[in-house]
């Protein structure tokens, strides 16, 4: 019997009703590129810890959901290497000549200190040789990057999704990969958010709308039965 789903203490009947016409898994494909979002060094801080102590020492800390998902998103990027399926990374573009007041990815404050350590990629999950990273001015690993164009290149059909946040970059990339025609994947276990209801919520709707969210159990299933590529 399969695991409840981490939304359901969220909806009710009339959620169910309206969405049960999305309830519908993709086909997924032959050819699919993992997609890290933002899992840079402010997001984890030090240490796993609550994340309202968490902010007090890294103000855009997630806390220790974190740190939770990291073992799940490296099972992930193992099973992956190992099949020759390419892994892409995002994280925001730290150039001093892309900082405007008014050209951020979110309407959130901004008070980052150093861009260098605070936007690069954390070292639990740092990128192997040859692994792009995407720098990125909005939310979406798409909007005005060469997202797209790679994975054209790379001859995608499948995108499998981890990172953070879950109702902020990981949800505009989710739709925008949809958008762009990709079957897109969500590793339930592998995405995270500073609030519970705003990740349950968001996993909700994208599984019910661009996406399928499913365990990385799954998701590890579905890489090991993959033909092995050319890296």
């Amino acid at each position: 019997m399969s695991s409840p789903r981490v939304w359901e203490p969220f909806i009710t009947d009339v959620e169910r009703t309206l969405y049960r016409e999305y309830n519908q898994e993709s086909k997924w494909g032959q050819r699919p590129a993992v997609l890290v979002i933002d899992i840079y060094n402010c997001t984890l801080g030090d240490r796993p810890e609550p994340v309202l102590e968490a902010v007090r020492r890294f103000p855009k800390s997630t806390g220790e959901r974190a740190w939770q998902a990291l073992p799940h998103v490296q099972r992930l990027l193992a099973a992956a290497r190992s099949q020759g399926v390419p892994v892409i990374y995002t994280t925001k573009d730290p150039r001093p000549e892309s900082r405007t007041p008014v050209w951020r990815s979110t309407k959130r404050k901004t008070d980052t200190t150093d861009w260098g350590w605070e936007y690069a990629i954390a070292d639990a999950v740092r990128p192997q040789p040859g692994e792009p990273v995407i720098y990125k001015p909005r939310a979406s690993g798409f909007f005005g990057t060469p997202l797209s164009a790679m994975l054209t290149q790379l001859q995608v059909d499948t995108v499998l999704v981890v990172g953070e946040s879950t109702s902020g970059c990981v949800r505009a990339s989710v739709v925008e990969s949809f958008s762009h025609g990709y079957t897109t994947v969500v590793v339930e276990e592998g995405v995270w958010d500073r609030s519970w209801v705003a990740h349950c919520m968001n996993l909700f709707d994208m599984h019910h709308k661009y996406a399928d969210v499913v365990s990385a159990d799954k998701v590890l299933a579905y890489l090991e039965q993959l033909p092995a590529r050319d890296r």
